[in-house]
C-alpha cells in the first residue's frame, strides 16, 4: 500500500496524475490485464526481490553501512528498470527504498516480494 502510495503521490508532485486520472487509469484495465499483471507480479517481485534484497542488498550494506548500502541497491534496481525517465527513475528507486526496508531485520524476502507482487497487481502498467 505504501508503494502504490508514493507512486500515486510522486504523479501528484510532478503534476501528472490527479486522484480522479489514477482512479480512471486503474478502470480501464480488463480482468486478462489484471491476471497478467499478477503473474508479472509474482515473477517480478520474486525473481527481483532475491537478486535485489536477497544478494545485492546484504553485500552492499555488508561494504557501504545500512543506509549508503540501501541507497547503492535502490539506484541499481532503477538502473535495471532501463528507464531513465526522471519520473520513472526516480519512482522507481523510491520502489527500491521502501522494497528494502521492508526487508527488515528478519531478513526475510516474503514482505519486499509480496508488496512488489502487489503492486505490479495494483498498478502493473506503470
Amino acid at each position: 500500500v505504501v508503494a502504490v502510495g508514493a507512486v500515486f503521490f510522486l504523479g501528484l508532485l510532478l503534476g501528472n496524475w490527479d486522484w480522479s486520472q489514477f482512479i480512471a487509469a486503474e478502470h480501464q484495465f480488463t480482468l486478462a490485464n489484471r491476471i497478467l499483471f499478477l503473474l508479472i507480479g509474482l515473477n517480478a517481485g520474486f525473481i527481483e526481490e532475491s537478486l535485489f534484497r536477497g544478494f545485492l542488498q546484504p553485500a552492499a550494506i555488508q561494504n557501504f553501512g545500512f543506509v549508503s548500502g540501501l541507497i547503492f541497491t535502490s539506484l541499481i534496481f532503477a538502473a535495471y528498470h532501463l528507464n531513465f525517465h526522471p519520473q520513472i527513475f526516480l519512482g522507481k528507486i523510491v520502489l527500491g527504498l521502501i522494497f528494502g526496508s521492508l526487508r527488515g531485520s528478519d531478513r526475510s524476502l516474503l514482505r519486499p516480494g509480496v508488496a512488489h507482487a502487489f503492486l505490479w497487481t495494483v498498478i502493473g502498467s506503470l
